[in-house]
């Protein structure tokens, strides 16, 4: 779902750009310093997070770390929510950024996660199986979910040039099955805990 989540942005930044009027006449510009920050920022959110997580390796488990990676995509996607009509430059570079970074720290944190809680025996099946998860979401989030919500405020053009409207409806959803996701990982992270160990050791998922 997270990985929908930053998967919606990476596919429409585009079209969200161009469905701001205040930024038509630059648009092309705009969308294209737009895209390399995105590409920084999921970088350094690769290159930080394994930094990060080793560092507190001794105080918070990596399932724990992940939460907390979940947690801020959510919060990208309540900024692009938020975006305004009148000026939303300085919205869309706050949620792009603050996406393209939980995007990549997620992209860190998937194999790391499948090794630590299901083991090394079948590792290759499992990173497999959940590496799956960015199609799967980014399928459903930002083709069949951001699709709809775009067309519904689209013209007889299948353009949609309303400001923020035009993506706002897949914003709020997304944050909020991002905020579910939290809350599954989060009791995860209790349940691992608790045992004082992977959730699967040297296991199939």
């Amino acid at each position: 779902v997270s990985m929908g989540a930053g998967v919606t942005l990476v596919n429409n930044l585009s079209q969200v750009v161009a469905a701001f009027p205040v930024l038509a006449p630059t648009a092309g510009a705009v969308s294209h310093s737009l895209l390399k920050l995105l590409s920084c920022a999921n970088t350094l959110g690769r290159l930080a997070s394994g930094l990060l997580s080793d560092r507190l390796a001794a105080r918070m488990s990596r399932v724990t770390f992940t939460v907390y990676c979940i947690a801020g995509m959510a919060v990208g996607q309540v900024l692009l929510w938020g975006v305004g009509d009148a000026a939303p430059l300085p919205g869309l570079v706050a949620g792009v950024f603050v996406v393209g970074w939980m995007f990549g720290s997620l992209f860190w944190a998937i194999p790391t996660l499948t090794m630590e809680l299901f083991g090394a025996r079948h590792f290759g099946v499992n990173r497999g199986l959940v590496g799956l998860s960015p199609a799967i979401g980014g399928y459903v989030m930002s083709t069949l979910l951001a699709g709809r919500v775009y067309a519904a405020h689209a013209g007889e053009d299948n353009e949609c040039v309303a400001g923020g409207v035009c993506y706002r409806g897949a914003w709020a959803a997304n944050a909020v099955l991002v905020m579910a996701a939290v809350g599954l990982c989060a009791k995860l992270a209790q349940r691992r805990a608790r045992r004082g160990g992977p959730v699967m050791r040297s296991r199939i998922l």
